[in-house]
């Protein structure tokens, strides 16, 4: 990161900003249990022996656990974190008597981490890779616009003005647009944020990320008018004012994401 600023114009206007950026990339080892070849060829052999045959959609799912000799794998599981933020200050002097400050900061973050923070099967590397099933924030957002203005009305009179609005934007996600139907798994149409893997939980451990994802808080913002008289009469201070405040909140938990227990 770096900051940076100085004068605009002498005695008058000054800006100062800074940018920070952070960059997290470590691994979280857990062993996970996993089905093996015997068993998978036992249970092909279990259904054919009662004159069935394999469900399609098990057939499907099954791809997506690995398979080992010991029925444990270990995992290394990636934990992303990528964050930029930035921002900008701006004083302004007007005459003797007011002074005006604005900001405005804008930060963003990408974040991939394990389903449940640990224990999620992994797929093989021939169907996907290793984090197809963290969940993901792409991106989270968070913004700050924001001017103050400081006028001595006299000198013992202040009248401060503020404004400042704030917004916030985050959906959290797993990492895979895979449509289920292609899966055999069809629970009508869906919307292409609802597409994934389904989750699936079996007795060797569970695959395909949250079943309630995706998480959208998109926008949630707040808006903030506000204004303030102080007054000093010797060792007096009084001080009046009001505040205009104003909140708005969109969060929606879908369900539309199938999930899969056996």
């Amino acid at each position: 990161g770096g900051t940076f600023g100085g004068p605009i114009q002498k005695d008058k206007t000054f800006f100062f900003g800074y940018y920070e950026g952070q960059r997290l990339n470590v691994t979280s080892p857990y062993v996970v249990h996993v089905p093996t070849a015997g068993q998978i060829s036992q249970a092909r052999a279990r259904i054919a022996a009662a004159g069935l045959v394999p469900n399609p959609i098990g057939e499907n799912l099954l791809k997506y656990y690995p398979a080992d000799p010991s029925g444990n794998v270990n995992v290394n599981a990636p934990n992303i974190s990528n964050m930029n933020t930035f921002s900008v200050k701006l004083d302004h002097q007007i005459g003797s008597r007011n002074l005006i400050n604005e900001r405005v900061f804008y930060g963003r973050n990408f974040q991939s981490a394990p389903a449940g923070n640990s224990g999620e099967i992994t797929p093989p590397s021939s169907v996907g890779p290793i984090d197809m099933f963290n969940s993901v924030t792409d991106p989270t957002v968070a913004s700050l616009v924001g001017v103050v203005w400081n006028s001595t009305l006299s000198d013992h009179a202040l009248l401060e003005t503020r404004v400042g609005f704030n917004l916030f934007s985050q959906t959290i996600e797993p990492n895979n647009k895979i449509d289920p139907t292609s899966l055999g798994i069809n629970t009508g149409p869906l919307d292409a944020a609802d597409l994934g893997v389904p989750g699936v939980t079996t007795p060797f451990g569970h695959i395909g990320g949250i079943g309630g994802y995706p998480i959208t808080t998109k926008p949630t913002t707040t808006t903030q008018v506000s204004m303030a008289l102080t007054q000093n009469r010797g060792s007096q201070t009084l001080k009046v004012g009001g505040s205009f405040d104003y909140a708005y909140n969109r969060s929606v938990r879908n369900q539309a994401r199938t999930t899969l227990t056996a």
